[in-house]
């Protein structure tokens, strides 16, 4: 009779155990399942390194709106004016056989100089002209006197790779600075987009039109430029990597950032709401991503001042660091006119981009990553 108390409780006890056992297993499977199984896992990740983009050169001609005046008449010919003088039409300028006036057929600036390509190369044609010329190779006649440009407006022509211009979104009429490396150094020269024609995709047949520097390369029919006068440096990350995601948009006075928790004041809630989720600043509103928060559209955020109610949904640009086994969103800042689709790479300007670093490990392909996203 006195042993069925000590057998009753020696069953409470294993009954409790199995309780308590079974409770920790629930607890694990369930942690499992949710890192695990509702988590996006991956192996994908890339170390930031620093780049230095040297930018590439490009071989360009020089067209513009000429005319070459040839000899009628054997002898020396002696010039009335200096070279590069502005001539009205039927203005002298040169002497032939010592007797015979040469006049001006046309106005313009007078050039010695003349290369057998005036009559080829014009701006009726420039959507057909070569990226280069030998101007070795004249094929015209050799009874040249000089010619006359008849207006400021001249073209440079080039082939451009098309990797080159996906990556900038080039419009016609978009105002391009080319940099010219001339012996004296980099002249850089204004120009405007006056026709971008794609072959095959296999190049693009670049035409500016530009007013500027006229009498600089009045003579000059092949000039080598590039699109930019410094390298690039920065830090190079995939396309991949860079990822939009929606956010919450607060103003600052309506969120608190205490020892790096930020906190706000829900309406209708006790207490400090500690905001789950990535969380950035500009110091003006904070960014709050909008998958994985506690916060909700329609949430009235309450200040000593007034109300907020969160309305809109923004979107930024960004990547997923690894820390710990999980990759944390970090927005970013892209250059301007970067189309992701269309380059492999992002130089991303450190300056721009406090949140990444050199030496961070970003996931390289984060384009079906949720907000919750393991590495193995």
């Amino acid at each position: 009779m006195e042993e069925r108390p000590t057998r009753r409780k020696s069953i409470i006890k294993t009954n409790w155990f199995f309780i308590v056992l079974f409770a920790i297993l629930t607890i694990y499977m369930f942690g499992y399942i949710r890192n695990n199984v509702l988590a996006t896992t991956t192996d994908q990740v890339r170390i930031v390194a620093y780049y230095m983009y040297t930018p590439p050169t490009f071989a360009g001609v020089i067209v513009r709106d000429e005319i070459v005046q040839h000899s009628i008449q054997s002898g020396e010919i002696l010039f009335d004016l200096e070279n590069h003088t502005r001539v009205r039409q039927a203005h002298r300028v040169a002497t032939a056989g010592g007797f015979i006036p040469i006049f001006a057929e046309y106005a313009g600036v007078v050039s010695f100089h003349t290369d057998g390509f005036e009559s080829a190369l014009t701006p009726a044609n420039v959507t057909s002209v070569p990226a280069s010329i030998n101007e070795n190779a004249p094929y015209t006649q050799c009874d040249r006197i000089f010619r006359i440009v008849r207006s400021n407006d001249w073209f440079v022509v080039a082939h451009v790779d098309p990797a080159y211009v996906w990556g900038r979104g080039w419009q016609i009429g978009q105002t391009l600075t080319i940099f010219v490396h001339q012996p004296e150094g980099i002249v850089p020269l204004v120009t405007t987009i006056d026709s971008l024609i794609s072959h095959n995709s296999i190049y693009y047949h670049l035409v500016l039109r530009t007013n500027f520097e006229t009498l600089r390369f009045i003579d000059q029919r092949n000039i080598v430029f590039s699109l930019q006068q410094t390298p690039a440096q920065g830090l190079r990350v995939p396309s991949t990597a860079i990822v939009s995601r929606s956010i919450f948009s607060v103003p600052r006075d309506f969120v608190q950032l205490r020892y790096e928790t930020t906190t706000v004041q829900r309406e209708g809630a006790d207490g400090s709401l500690p905001v789950s989720g990535w969380v950035s600043n500009d110091g003006e509103r904070f960014y709050i991503l909008a998958e994985g928060s506690n916060l909700r559209l329609g949430d009235i955020l309450i200040h000593e001042e007034g109300r907020f109610v969160i309305e809109i949904i923004d979107t930024v640009q960004g990547v997923f660091m690894t820390n710990r086994g999980h990759a944390l969103f970090r927005q970013i800042s892209l250059p301007q006119n970067i189309i992701l689709d269309e380059v492999e790479y992002v130089v991303l300007d450190p300056s721009q981009n406090p949140h990444i670093r050199l030496f961070d490990w970003i996931v390289s392909d984060a384009r079906d990553a949720g907000n919750r996203l393991l590495v193995n």
